[in-house]
């Protein structure tokens, strides 16, 4: 009797073991290319990790994490991305492009992006103020952009990139078209969601 317990006990050791590595979604597919992964090794200044992006803001480094897109069903792509961790500034970074327009950006020589619409919004939490700046790009202004997007890479559910340039203050009303935040060197990594 003892030893048929002993068996039992070990038999259900072993059984939970194996049903609990099979608990979460095996992610090294060997019939998927997961060339786009990067080596955490690379130690460069434009080394990103998936689901973040990383580089100045007015002068000051800032990681962004998570960083990620949603596609909706006009396909239009809803890029967001926020700073956690910080007790002082809540930062939200959103930006929304149509699928095709970065699809068309493998077609144009420099990948730059033509048609989007970018915010970044700061909260201080300390004195409860909200300032929010933006840019809204159009394809018949774009030789005038000061803020450039570029799309190196779109594949396999992940968009790599970087951008640099100003955006102006809209929030609080009016606005003013003096009061900007200028992004230098912003890379980007962002891996699509449902």
């Amino acid at each position: 009797m003892k030893k048929l317990l002993i068996g039992s006990v070990l038999s259900m050791a072993a059984i939970s073991g194996m049903v609990s590595c099979q608990s979460t979604k095996y992610d090294a597919n060997p019939n998927a290319d997961q060339n786009y992964a990067m080596n955490p090794l690379d130690t460069a200044n434009h080394a990103v990790m998936i689901s973040s992006m990383k580089g100045k803001i007015d002068g000051a480094w800032i990681v962004l994490s998570p960083a990620y897109y949603t596609v909706d069903t006009n396909s239009i792509r809803h890029i967001y991305a926020s700073v956690r961790n910080d007790s002082v500034y809540t930062r939200i970074f959103k930006m929304d492009c149509s699928n095709d327009a970065v699809k068309k950006t493998k077609d144009n020589l420099n990948h730059y992006l033509d048609e989007y619409t970018l915010s970044y919004s700061v909260y201080d939490t300390v004195i409860k103020k909200r300032r929010e700046y933006k840019l809204v790009a159009t394809p018949t202004d774009y030789s005038s952009f000061k803020l450039k997007v570029v799309i190196d890479e779109d594949k396999d559910g992940g968009m790599k990139g970087y951008f640099s340039g100003p955006v102006s203050l809209v929030l609080p009303e009016p606005g003013n078209p003096n009061d900007i935040v200028t992004f230098d060197s912003m890379y980007f990594y962002f891996d699509k969601r449902k």
